[in-house]
């Protein structure tokens, strides 16, 4: 996440040894896993607060009983078990098989990266998910051609740092429930002629930004959930994102029918132009 959206304030944790950091973890892991608020309509940054309440603490309760252990709170060393627990479970519901098949595509895709005029300009684009960077580069690249200069934030975010941010309220989301996880996801920041519009939807540049990526085939948290301006990632859904398999060189085997017309045709050009470039260093 690029912006640092306002924090939700947290009330006490009546006395237990969990800081509201520990507590929002506990929560974003309690969400991920379905116990915790399964009927709340809101977002997840409104419902993973920090807040030791009732229903959080029914939740967990309800989830260390049936793995054979209890919800207390009152050390340390009880609060580190909970949290562990919570993402061994997880992360055991986040194996993912099947049959890499698109794993040729993604190295030629990193081929015709390494020298290129994207790798170049945006060299951040190496912790992007190969079918990701040339769409992306193609997007920022349209913005530069309109005067709009935008960077990338952040891209690949490794499991401690999502953590870190669940913990201090910029982010709801657990390490395999996002999408910075698998590299499919992109925080940008977009230089605005007023410094004070960096972070303000309504600022033109913004505006023009948005327009941009969506017509590229970028999914907006901002347009379609209204919060977390800068991020933009890969138009699914989290629980089919989770289900794919990983592949070999570490990143997720997108379905063709999942990765966006757009996305397509600027690869295939890509791929194009790595064959051309072979045959004329061959025949030389």
């Amino acid at each position: 996440m690029g912006s640092e959206p306002t924090k939700n304030t947290s009330t006490s944790t009546n006395g237990t040894a969990a800081d509201n950091g520990e507590v929002r973890l506990m929560q974003a892991y309690l969400l991920a896993l379905r116990q915790y608020n399964g009927t709340h309509s809101g977002r997840g940054i409104d419902v993973v607060n920090g807040n030791l309440n009732a229903e959080t603490r029914r939740a967990c309760n309800q989830f260390m009983q049936s793995n054979g252990g209890t919800c207390s709170l009152n050390t340390q060393q009880q609060v580190d078990v909970v949290i562990a627990t919570l993402r061994r479970a997880h992360d055991a519901s986040n194996t993912t098989q099947g049959v890499d098949d698109s794993l040729a595509t993604r190295t030629r895709l990193s081929r015709a990266f390494e020298g290129s005029r994207a790798q170049q300009l945006y060299p951040d684009l190496a912790h992007i998910h190969p079918q990701m960077r040339f769409p992306l580069a193609a997007a920022l690249h349209d913005l530069a051609r309109q005067g709009i200069i935008v960077s990338i934030g952040e891209g690949y975010r490794p499991p401690e740092r999502q953590e870190a941010l669940v913990m201090i309220g910029y982010s709801a989301a657990v390490p395999s429930r996002s999408f910075h996880s698998y590299g499919l996801a992109a925080d940008l920041s977009v230089r605005t002629e007023n410094p004070a519009d960096r972070f303000k939807a309504s600022a033109p540049e913004w505006q023009t930004t948005l327009a941009v990526m969506q017509r590229y085939g970028f999914y907006s948290l901002h347009a379609n959930q209204g919060w977390d301006l800068p991020h933009f990632e890969l138009p699914a859904r989290t629980n089919e994102l989770r289900s794919w398999p990983n592949g070999s060189d570490g990143f997720k085997d997108i379905p063709d029918n999942k990765i966006p017309a757009s996305w397509r045709a600027l690869n295939e050009r890509a791929l194009e132009r790595l064959q051309s470039t072979s045959r004329q260093t061959f025949m030389r």
